[in-house]
């Protein structure tokens, strides 16, 4: 299976931001009963 994950910045405040994801499947194969999981300290760094 191929795919793409983009995770970009939609706002940034001092206290908080907000991010937009999207997962792009590239391959033929349809998904079933999948998930997407992650996890992310409170700074990410560029």
């Amino acid at each position: 299976m191929e795919y793409r994950v983009d995770l970009v910045v939609l706002s940034e405040q001092k206290q908080n931001c907000r991010f937009g994801l999207t997962f792009h499947n590239l391959s033929d194969q349809d998904l079933h009963n999948w998930s997407l999981i992650f996890a992310f300290d409170r700074y990410i760094l560029p």
